[in-house]
Parts: structure tokens; sequence; C-alpha cells
């Protein structure tokens, strides 16, 4: 009997790996040189993602889609064309991005809005809050142009809505949905010592609501367990490969079943889930009911996640 028994209500697809940035409170920072070539996620993996999605979700029913993952989507040479291919497969789903505001404008945002965007994240890193205020409140668009404190695009607003969130910079910001963290030790801990980011010393006791609700897709296809997952420690499913059925991975996978047992029973002894510091989730009360697992059971588990 499948463990979940509704679809996925926030799924992340990564247009792009990699960013015009080399912010030290990030794992991009590790990587190469500024402006070293990214990787972007072709037409037809954006197709086939974008299809399975659709046959999962009901063509994106109350599902918020959010472009971004470990890359700035912005890089991506054919954004807006990306945005639509999702959009007519999924004209029910909410689609968001977050930015840094790089090669965004007034002109650029809209193309986005017009090929389906229905939020655009601008995260206002430094002291730019003020100027790109200024760029988007005074341009005559049809999208309206909100401050991070008035909206969310992490809540459902349906498919419609079409809005430019000026967010503050994620250095200082407080919630808990913008909290600076250690991506499962992928940020060097020097890195996090400098910003009071928790570094996970032994795994948490503590449930996690991502499996049951939430997928992430990189821009190869490829299923991680989960966002935080940066060094893709545990690639879960392989959409390019042939036969491939994300339906039945959601619902039946062995795999990802077996770890939304664990998580339930608040065992995260496994990687990535060991090294990572999320609280869990708000939504942890509406979780369905899971057998709990005595400590033979586990450690069979564990056992088959450590081949």
């Amino acid at each position: 009997m499948a463990i979940v028994r509704k679809p996925p209500t926030s799924i992340q697809v990564e247009p792009v790996f990699g960013c015009n940035l080399r912010c030290d409170f990030c794992p991009n920072s590790r990587l190469p040189v500024r402006n070293a070539p990214v990787r972007q996620m072709s037409e037809p993996v954006a197709r086939k993602v974008a299809w399975e999605i659709a046959l999962l979700t009901g063509k994106g029913a109350h599902l918020r889609l959010d472009m971004a993952l470990r890359g700035e989507p912005m890089l991506h040479e054919q954004l807006p064309h990306l945005v639509n291919i999702f959009r007519q497969e999924l004209p029910y789903a909410q689609i968001s991005m977050v930015t840094n505001g790089y090669a965004l404008s007034p002109a650029s945002a809209e193309n986005l809005f017009q090929n389906g965007m229905n939020f655009i994240y601008l995260d206002c890193y430094g002291h730019s809050y003020s100027k790109w205020k200024g760029t988007f409140m005074s341009c005559d668009s049809d999208f309206a142009v909100r401050d991070a404190k008035d909206i969310t695009h992490w809540q459902w607003h349906g498919p419609k809505k079409q809005c430019l969130i000026l967010g503050p910079d994620i250095r200082y910001e407080k919630k808990s949905t913008r909290r600076l963290v250690s991506f499962c030790k992928a940020l060097p801990k020097s890195n996090c010592e400098k910003y009071d980011i928790w570094w996970q010393d032994k795994p948490m006791e503590q449930r996690c609501a991502d499996p049951f609700r939430s997928m992430n897709i990189t821009y190869k296809g490829e299923v991680l367990l989960c966002c935080r997952d940066w060094d893709a420690k545990r690639v879960m499913y392989k959409l390019m490969a042939e036969n491939t059925d994300l339906t039945e991975y959601w619902y039946n996978d062995e795999m990802l079943n077996c770890i939304r047992q664990l998580l339930y029973c608040r065992c995260r002894t496994f990687v990535p889930c060991s090294d990572c510091d999320y609280n869990g989730g708000v939504y942890l009360g509406n979780l369905p009911e899971v057998p709990q697992l005595d400590e033979v059971q586990t450690e069979t588990i564990l056992q088959g996640l450590r081949v």
C-alpha cells in the first residue's frame, strides 16, 4: 500500500546549475571562477519533466512549481521558452522563480510573465533594495510589484496572479523559510561560522515532511530527495532513463517509501539527512499515518540505503 496518496504540492525544477555570483553563504561559492559556463536544462529534458509532472499532478492542480534549486535561473539562454513549456503542460500550476536580478528588467520580467510565470522573487542583495524598488515601481507594467513582507510565493495564490516580489538580503532575513543553511554540509564550515549557520554535528531526531509533499528535479532530469542535497549525495530517480514513470516513483518507489518511514520515525542516520539541520516543516501534523518501525526493521532499511 502506498504511504502517500496525494500528489506533491511543491516541486522545484532546476533550469540552471551555476551562478553569476559567488556569495560565500551559498555552496556555489565553491564552483569555478565567475562567468564559467553553467549547466542548463535542455528542451528535451524540460518537455519530459513537464509532461511527467502533468501526469502526476493533474496538469498542475494546486501545485507550486518553483524554478530554482542550485543556480541563477536568469542565466538560462531560453528561460521564457522554458517557462512556456511548463505552462503549456501545467495550466493549473502556480509557477515562480527566485533570482538575484541578473539580466532582470521590466521588459525581461514582462516577457517571463507573458510566457506563464506567476511570481518572480528578487533577492535584493547588499543595498540594492532601493534601486530595484525604483526600477520596478516606476515602470508601466501589467504585473504587480510587492514587498516580501506583504506577500509570499510560498503560499498558494493560483495560476493567474502575476507579481514581482522584492525580497530583503537573505543574509539578514529572519523568516524560517529564508534561513541560511549549510545545505547538508555542502557549504564549508568556516563560511557557516561567519554567518552563524548551524553545523549539524550528529543526525537530528526530527520528522521531516518534505518527502511526503515535495519533489526536486535537477537540470539533468534527476530527482533528488531534498532541495538541501546540494551535492546530489542521493539521486532517487532518473527521468531521462527509458520507461520512467514519475507517478509510479512518487507513490510506489521502494527507496522513497523506506525513507518516508525512517523520517516519520525520526530517524535521520542516512545520507543526506544525517547532515541536515531542517526542522522538518510546518505541516508535520498533517502527515499520513505510517507504521512505527522496530530496531530490526530500522536497521534493515538503513542497510539497504547504504548499498
